[in-house]
């Protein structure tokens, strides 16, 4: 220490002297003058005492080293060349550059480029005319020293044991400044714990949930994981419906019965959190899925800012419930994310079962011998499907004041179409080509008495007609105790499903129709069909889809030609029997209806577009389902060859 602090008091005192004797010479010869001269002096004076001072309190360090160094070249260079001696002591300016790297172990290439600056800039304020070569040498000169110097290279290796050991034994001499550090350390361990504890319990959240014990991951699967995560007296999982309108109760476990899984709230998926809640707590205060005596919390669940449902926690004391809320809020958005991706493993697993169904029922020819036992074992298979409560399949008579009959059923026999509240009856629905019927929730529906559907514990329903609609074979209802529980792809399901019953059981009925073509035709094909087709009369359909330039734009040109399949399928299903069916081009198909009238081919006109309308196409996981509208133009054939066509679109 004392070796030091005298190192300290020798360079202030040189530091002192050069400045005192630049004053001095300047009195003594008058060179430089003295003007000048006190300047310079002042400000080597001025870098002597800040110099000290941060050798005294411990702030100096190898950069601020290297810019006292420059500093120090520019005093001797403006001294040098107030004197007019810039040329021959140039060199006197390197040594406060050499001093930096060798005492302080300022880095060379800065210290070098400071120190030339200084010079540099310290000649030309002096000089009175330009700068000489000589000068020019000495700045380049400043650049080499900091060029040949080495710079020490600092290689970091582990620690021994010993030397920790003797770091912390130094450490403990430090007293109150050591038992400050070690505090804020043993602070910022337990908040690292704690996020470690909170990722834990999220992690075991979500494995108790998407690996349940028995079966695949579903809503029922979530529930049970919430509850025995936070150990409540029960749990309720609402969750919106497929249109973002409505809360469904998807899940209970501790509280409610499987008859209480239809409740719904009326609410919106865009409103505010606090709304949400609020509605919620409302149509819970006066229902008997709680019991009495017991509280409740809501917490949202969401995910991607999006919000996916409500988590509803049961207690019968109000103070056992701040844990279990924060700890299902810590994993609210990895619950939510649960809840879409058991959601997408739903959905899959649902158009599989509606392939196998579809499947199931067209190979049901070679086993069902009558329409009936077709009927029957198709309803069965849609109610396991859709997951619905009731499914009706009924047989229309010949006329239209004859009463259905139930040629098939799965759950309950429901009056549905006897309820249906139309100005001329059925029949004047059948006379307007029996269009498709979705009401989603019978509450806000006119077709049916609300007082008859709430006596039929009827919330929801789809009615599909099978066979040609202008003389149905019979209706597809399906029906479901809770409000909202059907979506369009119900629909989709129960279109599919009726399209492939009508096809099955008019070859049941008309064996004639065996040999027939059940597929797209080629253009040979179809125009040979259109040949045959003239003499008896008969009708074509312009079909396209609508927006698909949009589709492609936003999805790509898969997604585009996945919607044009798509459409084909749906004209192979829901147009007659007897129908040919040609794709004309990229994007639009030509219907040939041999036979038929241009009322007939309105009608089927206008069924294929209400079908389309109810489609949907799932053109990817992160693109929303693509509506399928589509636009169907008719045209009578003509004798002549060359004028059947629509729009250029069938050649001659």
């Amino acid at each position: 220490m004392p070796t030091i602090q005298a190192g300290i008091m020798w360079e202030f005192g040189v530091r002192i002297l050069a400045a005192g004797g630049v004053i001095a010479l300047a009195g003594w010869t008058g060179l430089p003058l003295f003007e000048v001269a006190w300047k310079v002096g002042a400000l080597m004076a001025l870098l002597a005492f800040l110099t000290h001072h941060l050798d005294r309190t411990g702030r100096m360090n190898p950069g601020v080293g290297g810019l006292i160094a420059g500093a120090d070249a520019f005093a001797v260079a403006c001294a040098l060349s107030a004197a007019g001696s810039i040329e021959a002591g140039g060199a006197l300016a390197l040594i406060p550059i050499v001093y930096a790297i060798a005492k302080r172990g300022s880095y060379p290439a800065a210290t070098g480029a400071f120190g030339a600056g200084g010079l540099l800039l310290g000649a030309a304020l002096g000089a009175e005319g330009a700068l000489t070569p000589v000068v020019y040498l000495h700045v380049a000169a400043a650049l080499l020293v900091a060029i040949v110097a080495n710079q020490p290279r600092i290689t970091e290796r582990p620690k021994s044991v010993s030397e920790l050991l003797a770091e912390t034994d130094g450490i403990a001499t430090t007293g109150a400044q050591t038992t400050i550090e070690l505090r804020a350390k043993a602070r910022r361990l337990q908040r690292m714990l704690g996020y470690v504890e909170k990722a834990a319990r999220v992690d075991k959240l979500v494995a108790r949930t998407m690996v349940p014990k028995q079966g695949l991951p579903s809503l029922a699967s979530l529930v049970d994981g919430i509850a025995e995560t936070t150990e409540a007296d029960g749990v309720l999982l609402h969750t919106f419906n497929a249109s973002g309108d409505r809360l469904v109760l998807s899940g209970c476990a501790g509280v409610g019965s499987s008859s209480s899984l239809d409740h719904t709230v009326q609410v919106s998926r865009t409103e505010a959190a606090h709304t949400i809640k609020a509605r919620l707590r409302d149509a819970l205060s006066g229902d008997a899925l709680l019991p009495d005596g017991m509280r409740a919390r809501h917490s949202i669940l969401h995910s991607r800012g999006e919000v996916v449902g409500l988590v509803t926690l049961v207690a019968r004391r109000e103070e056992d419930l701040d844990p279990m809320q924060e700890r299902v809020e810590e994993a609210a958005e990895a619950l939510g994310g649960a809840a879409q991706t058991i959601a997408r493993i739903e959905r899959l697993e649902r158009r599989m079962r509606e392939a196998e169904l579809l499947y199931e029922i067209h190979c049901r020819l070679d086993g069902a011998t009558t329409l009936n036992d077709l009927c029957q074992r198709t309803a069965g298979a849609l109610k396991e499907t859709l997951g619905c409560d009731d499914v009706n399949i009924l047989l229309l008579g010949d006329g239209a004041e004859e009463q259905p009959t139930i040629g098939g059923r799965a759950g309950r026999a429901l009056p549905i179409l006897e309820n249906l509240r139309f100005e001329g009856g059925i029949g004047e629905w059948i006379a307007s080509g029996s269009p498709p019927i979705a009401v989603y929730d019978t509450t806000t529906s006119a077709l049916i008495d609300p007082g008859v559907a709430s006596r039929l514990r009827l919330g929801a329903y789809i009615l599909v007609a099978f066979g040609d609609p202008t003389c149905p074979l019979g209706v597809v209802a399906a029906s479901s105790r809770t409000a909202g529980a059907f979506h369009s792809n119900d629909s989709r399901v129960v279109l599919a499903v009726a399209a492939e019953l009508s096809r099955v059981a008019e070859r049941l009925m008309r064996p004639e129709h065996e040999g027939a073509s059940t597929g797209l035709l080629t253009h040979a094909e179809f125009r040979s069909a259109v040949v045959g087709a003239v003499r008896t009369g008969g009708c074509l359909l312009h079909v396209e889809p609508l927006h698909l330039r949009r589709v492609e734009e936003a999805a790509g040109a898969g997604a585009a030609e996945q919607v044009v399949r798509r459409l084909g399928v749906v004209l192979r299903r829901h147009a007659p029997v007897d129908a040919q069916i040609l794709r004309h081009d990229s994007s639009t198909y030509v219907v040939l209806l041999g036979g038929a009238s241009r009322e007939a081919a309105e009608r089927v006109a206008s069924h294929l577009s209400a079908v389309a309308a109810m489609e949907s196409v799932d053109v990817g996981s992160n693109e929303e389902p693509v509506p399928l509208a589509v636009r169907v133009r008719t045209a009578d054939l003509d004798e002549r060859i060359e004028q059947n066509r629509i729009s250029g679109t069938i050649t001659g």
